[in-house]
């Protein structure tokens, strides 16, 4: 299986071109094979430079939702001069995820959106945190609210933000069967803060996340890219030592 990386999880690395070619070279040298661009200049002629030159083919990227809104056929050429086919939005405003109208109406934006990408040839992805857990007035969880009614978006579906949001991550897998291409993989530990416990992230094998059941029920369930994810990875004195760690535990999973 082939695993990939979401660059923000690195992303102070990589915010230049010599940043970006030596960091591919590093998760190339780790093992992985692909990545989700995310958290950098968004510079299309150097990152077309990079990846042919590594082999390191961007499967996956977020955008800032006001560019799909002003200039969504722009977004689609570049990602075309990339032959990236998976354009993401890694997060809807909080104001309109809070607010049920306005969350219902912006939920309708994106269907919108998602379907012209797909006339184009293109798949809108939304990447879940945990405020898609949150119920609406009916009793349906945003995140069932934006299935049901959006028929054109996938999801990249972040394991851990499932976990965060008291959700069953395989029922959830069940409920996006077939919109769920794309995968984060994330773990999740709660340590002491004081005087509770909070969840932080983890490499992956680091938590309490079965990430082999994870995997194997994405597979089941339509799941054709991995994507290691440490959102703070970028904070430690060697993020690339966490991310290496998640590579070398997802691979051990191969051979059990």
């Amino acid at each position: 299986m082939k695993i990939g990386l979401n660059l923000y999880s690195i992303r102070k690395s990589i915010q230049d071109e010599q940043g970006f070619l030596d960091t591919c070279k590093k998760l190339k040298a780790m093992g992985y094979e692909k990545l989700h661009y995310s958290g950098a200049p968004f510079d299309i002629p150097m990152l077309k430079r990079v990846t042919e030159q590594e082999n390191m083919p961007i499967v996956l990227t977020h955008v800032p939702e006001k560019r799909f809104f002003e200039e969504l056929d722009t977004v689609i050429e570049e990602h075309a001069q990339l032959g990236c086919r998976y354009i993401g939005l890694g997060l809807m405003p909080l104001p309109d995820l809070r607010d049920e109208e306005a969350f219902k109406a912006k939920v309708a934006k994106y269907e919108e959106i998602a379907k012209y990408m797909s006339e184009k040839g293109f798949t809108f992805f939304y990447h879940n945190h945990h405020y898609e857990m949150e119920k609406l007035s009916n009793g349906q969880t945003r995140l069932e609210y934006m299935i049901e009614n959006a028929p054109h978006i996938h999801f990249t579906v972040d394991i851990y933000w499932l976990q965060y949001g008291g959700a069953n991550i395989c029922e959830y897998f069940e409920k996006l069967k077939g919109r769920m291409e794309c995968v984060h993989l994330k773990d999740f530990k709660l340590e002491w803060k004081e005087k509770d416990l909070a969840p932080r992230y983890v490499a992956c094998g680091d938590g309490v996340i079965n990430m082999a059941l994870c995997i194997q029920k994405g597979l089941e369930c339509g799941a054709e890219h991995f994507f290691v994810e440490q959102d703070d990875a970028c904070d430690y004195e060697d993020p690339f030592f966490e991310v290496e760690k998640s590579i070398k535990h997802i691979k051990s999973l191969e051979e059990i």
